[in-house]
């Protein structure tokens, strides 16, 4: 008997009452029954309708005794239609996964293309698959364009349109992806591709190939990028913050107003690079190679740029505020209108470079050879040019107040007049 009361509970609550939205909705529906039906007999008093109200009251205190095993039953009728459903959907779910994969296998360009477009619905209507999915397309990528061992006949290279299509899938970020995983394409060739505003943050990278790819409004934030080909690639307007670039090639590459800030830029290849209005704030370009490279108003505020090769570069009116610029070498380079206050550079080389109306305020220039640099206008006040190599340098107008001579070398230099060399004389300057 005791059973058979169980089973009608269980019946009526989960059965008859399933489609009720909560327990809460359930007492509130009970309450109102009970008391229409109290105002009901108030009015119509017979032998049935007392009978109905007991019988009502007796399910209502049943309801109520029992409430917390009715929510345990409820919660486990639930659990079970869900796993049901789930069961069914995840099996849904493989198959498609399975069926677009065959796709990817096929011949026919087009089939393989739409496979990747149908992996790329399924990644968006399945978070769970998602970065599975990304793995499978970027295997797939890495399968079909190897590096070629050789580089000749570059202008032959040319990636396929479902690797395009692949590439601009992986290149777009899902609001469930986890931060700390990066699709690796490493030894993936996809020079001469157009990727503009493609979002490749955290995306890995290493000692692939994107010679002469238009990769402008990317967004590269923290992507590992170390070795990568780069050589003539368009970077313009590109978010290249936090990168990691070490020893990659950027050799005429076009970087104009990109976000390079915080990148890491060591051993870099930027001869002959682009870089006007480039950010590239606390950037480590330390031992990088930029003969030759254009950064015009470029920022370069706190930049590690210690032994890089900036010979014959035009830095004209950059801002290298506090930048390190120790054993540089800037020689023949164009630094007019530059902002160098507080910058670090000693040791560093600037023989023969423009520095007109450049700013050099509170410098550390201990030991720096700027032996027919053109310094005319500049402004040196507190700067350290102790130890320094300044033979046949020009310094018409230039404001040489408070800057440390200690052991400079001076010697047939323009705009010092006899009562400033005598001053120089007195700070410890030499004169040859």
């Amino acid at each position: 008997m005791n059973n058979h009361i169980e089973n009608w509970r269980t019946y009526f609550y989960t059965g008859s009452c399933r489609h009720l939205f909560n327990l809460q909705f359930l007492k509130i529906l009970f309450l109102l029954l009970f008391f229409t039906i109290v105002i009901y007999f108030m009015f119509f008093v017979n032998s049935i309708n007392i009978i109905f109200l007991c019988i009502f009251i007796g399910i209502i205190y049943d309801f109520l005794k029992n409430r917390k095993k009715i929510e345990k039953i409820m919660y486990k009728s639930k659990e079970i239609r869900h796993k049901a459903i789930t069961g069914k959907n995840e099996g849904a779910i493989q198959d498609d996964l399975h069926k677009n994969l065959e796709q990817l296998q096929n011949t026919n360009i087009n089939t393989r293309i739409s496979g990747i477009h149908a992996l790329e619905s399924l990644a968006q209507d399945s978070p769970q698959l998602y970065w599975q999915i990304m793995e499978m397309i970027a295997n797939y990528v890495k399968q079909n364009s190897p590096i070629p061992k050789t580089k000749d006949n570059k202008e032959n290279l040319r990636i396929t349109k479902d690797i395009q299509v692949a590439l601009n899938f992986l290149g777009k970020k899902s609001s469930n992806e986890n931060e700390n995983n990066r699709i690796n394409l490493i030894n993936c060739d996809s020079c001469s591709r157009n990727f503009v505003s493609t979002d490749f943050s955290t995306t890995k990278l290493t000692a692939g190939s994107f010679w002469r790819a238009n990769l402008s409004h990317t967004n590269l934030v923290g992507a590992q990028l170390e070795g990568t080909n780069f050589s003539n690639t368009d970077f313009r307007g590109a978010d290249l913050s936090n990168v990691q670039f070490e020893g990659a090639d950027l050799s005429t590459a076009l970087l104009q107003d990109a976000n390079l800030s915080n990148a890491l830029l060591e051993n870099v290849n930027f001869i002959g690079a682009q870089l006007e209005g480039t950010n590239l704030t606390n950037a480590l370009i330390e031992g990088a190679d930029l003969i030759c490279a254009k950064l015009i108003g470029a920022k370069l505020i706190g930049a590690n740029l210690s032994g890089a090769d900036l010979t014959s570069a035009n830095l004209k009116a950059a801002q290298l505020w506090g930048a390190n610029l120790i054993y540089s070498d800037l020689s023949g380079a164009n630094l007019v209108a530059s902002q160098l206050e507080e910058a670090n550079l000693s040791g560093a080389n600037l023989s023969n470079t423009q520095l007109q109306d450049a700013n050099l305020i509170n410098a550390k220039l201990e030991g720096i050879y700027l032996i027919d640099a053109d310094l005319s206008n500049a402004q040196l006040q507190y700067a350290n040019l102790s130890n320094a190599q300044l033979q046949g340098a020009n310094f018409s107008n230039a404001d040489l107040s408070n800057v440390n001579v200690n052991n400079a070398q001076f010697g047939h230099n323009l705009g010092i007049s006899e009562s400033i060399k005598c001053d120089l004389i007195k700070r410890g300057a030499i004169f040859t």
